[in-house]
This record gives C-alpha cells, sequence and structure tokens, in this order.
C-alpha cells in the first residue's frame, strides 16, 4: 500500500502510542509525535513537547499533516488532574488545532464503556470527547476498545508487582468478565483505519476474540505457579480505593473490572477481516 498519508500523534508518550509508534516505524512510516512529556523518539518521528497544547509549539508540523491519531487519556483522577480536563478539554484543543490545520481525519480510542447512559467519570468523560469529535465536522474514526494488554500493560505491571510480594489480590468474586485485546491487534487496526474508507465516521468495539473471567485470566497469567491468590470484600476493595491513592485498584479500575462490558468480537472480525491474536499467544 503506497503510504501517502502525514501522521499525527497525540498522547505520544503513552502505552498504546508507544506501541502504535513503534509499529509505524516497523512500517517505516513518518510521524509527528505529540506529547506533554519527553520520551524517546524513533528515526522517522518529529518529536513536539507541549505541555500546554501551545499553538506555537504545534501548528508548524501539524500544518504538514493530514491525519491525527488522539491518543491523550487518564485512567486516574487526583485534585490537580480530572478526567474532564485530560479527556474533554484537550479533545476541543485538539479540534481546534486540526480545524485551523486542514486536518482530514481524527482517530481517536475511546472506551468499550463510553456511552450517553454512563455513570462512570472515566466514561462519561469519553463519551463527551467522542461528541465533541463527531460533531466537529471533521471524518473521524472512533474506537471503543476493551482492556488493551500486551507485555508492560498497567494490568501486567500490577500483577507482576503483586507476584514479587507472593501473593495476588482479586477484588471481590472475580467472576466478572472482559474480552481484553493485544495491544499490536490494536495498532494493525488503527493502520487499516488510515487509508480504509469503510472506516470514515464509525464507531467501532474493538474486543478480542475471548471473553474470560478477571480470576480465570489472573490464574493463566500465573502459568501455574504457586502465588497465592487472595480474594478480597469489594466494599473493603472500594473503601481503600476512595481513602488511600496507593492501592492496586482504584475506583475507575473497580468500576471497569465489575463493569464486565462486553462487545460482538465476530462483527469486529467480519468488518475488518484482520486476524486477531488469541489470548494464550500474547498472555
Amino acid at each position: 500500500m503506497k503510504n501517502n498519508f502525514n501522521i499525527a500523534i497525540t498522547g505520544s508518550n503513552g502505552y498504546v502510542a508507544r506501541h502504535l509508534r513503534k509499529f509505524f516505524s516497523s512500517k517505516k512510516i513518518a510521524v509527528l509525535a505529540i506529547s506533554r512529556t519527553n520520551f524517546q523518539k524513533y528515526k522517522l518521528e518529529k518529536k513536539v513537547i507541549t505541555p500546554k497544547f501551545s499553538k506555537l509549539d504545534i501548528l508548524p508540523e501539524l500544518k504538514k499533516c493530514n491525519i491525527l491519531i488522539h491518543l491523550i487519556s487518564t485512567t486516574t483522577q487526583t485534585v490537580n488532574k480530572n478526567h474532564f480536563d485530560s479527556t474533554v478539554e484537550s479533545t476541543k484543543k485538539i479540534i481546534e488545532l486540526c480545524k485551523i490545520c486542514n486536518i482530514k481525519k481524527i482517530i481517536y480510542i475511546s472506551g468499550l464503556g463510553a456511552s450517553k447512559n454512563t455513570t462512570s467519570g472515566y466514561f462519561i468523560s469519553k463519551y463527551l470527547a467522542e461528541q465533541e469529535i463527531i460533531h466537529s465536522g471533521i471524518c473521524y474514526t472512533i474506537f471503543r476498545p476493551s482492556d488493551i494488554l500486551g507485555y508492560d500493560d498497567y494490568l501486567s505491571k500490577n500483577l507482576k508487582k503483586q507476584i514479587k510480594s507472593d501473593k495476588i489480590i482479586i477484588p471481590g468474586s472475580g467472576k466478572y468478565v472482559f474480552q481484553p485485546i493485544f495491544v499490536d491487534d490494536v495498532s494493525k487496526i488503527i493502520f487499516d483505519a488510515l487509508s480504509k474508507k469503510k472506516y470514515n465516521n464509525k464507531i467501532i468495539s474493538l474486543v478480542g476474540p475471548e471473553t474470560i473471567t478477571f480470576e480465570k485470566y489472573v490464574t493463566l497469567f500465573l502459568k501455574n505457579s504457586k502465588i497465592k491468590i487472595h480474594k478480597i470484600d469489594l466494599e473493603k476493595a472500594y473503601y481503600d480505593a476512595l481513602h488511600n491513592d496507593n492501592v492496586l485498584y482504584g475506583v475507575d479500575d473497580l468500576n471497569m473490572m465489575i463493569s464486565s462490558f462486553q462487545a460482538d468480537f465476530e462483527n469486529l472480525q467480519k468488518f475488518s477481516k484482520l486476524k486477531f491474536t488469541a489470548l494464550k499467544d500474547f498472555l
């Protein structure tokens, strides 16, 4: 395929963005990598560090692009950092810059629980950011992923940290389910959406081939090791998350886990015609 697009990526120092940038580098695709914090760039990248999305910092390079992949987000809230500012307000700024620069398409990574009916602060912010993009007048593709897992994702790092203490904590029953998708598969489908019109102005759920309980996932992750699994009362897990910022699972983590968000993988595979990685192959 001829790569006749110039790509900008916001949130370039984030987990998904790091893998996506590596994927693009392997394809020898040049990228304008935009981040609020510093990072190590690939050979074909132009790096822009801009903590407040300054027009002065971004515009000269963004004007050379025609597609923007928007990956800015936060999974935790503090007094100084909240979902609305990080997700919604940053999206408004990005849309304004895209209009100035005549960007032709925005690809946005939202979340599987985003909807007009959600009561979760995290997913409310995702849904509102989606609405800003949809009503911007710019062509878009919005992906709503389940947990995006790989080798250095948040959940894997959390479990590895617990393994070092010889005990894994599972909040509640552990019977709630999710459909994890491999991070490299996310990179592949974003790449596919760059040039194929079938993705235009679509909201697409991104889920992996298997639905699995959290307890079963932890068991597979441990790979027959003798690490003890300890279940704690869900009410206690929420109490700890609300009263301590140094916990294994924050409030938003717990909300996402017990919500058991699911989508139809067969529809995704039929639509994309891509091959997705089985759970056993990336654990």
